[in-house]
């Protein structure tokens, strides 16, 4: 189930914000800007990361200070991806579960891999869901956040899983929201803090 070590540096420095990667490959996975939150939603997130830390990381290794979290636990540990479990489920033992079985679900369907595949797909199919899809993101806003338009109401979803095959429009679908993500956190380490959507 957990999975996520690999010996190497801190668990301080894997949870602190990524060094760049070249320009179009950057890992904001871990921004290190306080993500806009009440305080309540802060100490949250703070618990769920120390029962992380104490229940799920220290017990799998002889020295939880020298673990390296993958790129997937990595994204998912992050504070602004914590919140987002926090906000999800009304306990943080609930938020923790959701966090491991998310963390789960993305190794085991290769989350990145598939992202990757997305991206240099070239067929008759994925050129279909790009020119056809009636949702995404298109342009900026002033502040550098991807602007979404999720006009669903024309799209013909059957038609589309039925011309381009589930596993592709999945494949689809989770670029674009990954897309978004990153677009934000661009903006936000430009910004200096988080900007919402």
């Amino acid at each position: 189930m957990l999975d996520i070590l690999q010996p190497t540096p801190s668990l301080s420095e894997a949870l602190a914000p990524a060094a760049a990667e070249p320009a179009d490959g950057t890992d904001y996975s871990a921004l290190g800007l306080i993500p806009v939150a009440s305080e309540v939603e802060l100490r949250k997130v703070d618990e769920l990361l120390k029962y992380m830390i104490e229940y799920m990381i220290a017990p799998l290794c002889d020295a939880p200070e020298h673990v390296h979290l993958d790129k997937d636990a990595r994204e998912l540990f992050a504070a602004e991806s914590l919140l987002r479990f926090v906000r999800a489920r009304p306990t943080v033992a609930a938020s923790t579960k959701m966090l491991l079985d998310s963390l789960a679900w993305r190794r085991s369907y290769d989350f990145h891999g598939n992202l990757a595949a997305w991206y240099s797909d070239t067929s008759s199919e994925a050129e279909y869901l790009r020119t056809t899809w009636p949702c995404g993101c298109h342009g900026t806003d002033k502040r550098g956040v991807p602007v979404y338009y999720a006009r669903y109401g024309l799209a013909d979803m059957n038609a589309a899983v039925q011309t381009a095959g589930f596993d592709r429009f999945l494949r689809f679908s989770l670029s674009q929201s990954h897309e978004g993500w990153v677009g934000t956190d661009k903006a936000s380490l430009a910004a200096g803090k988080h900007l919402v959507t």
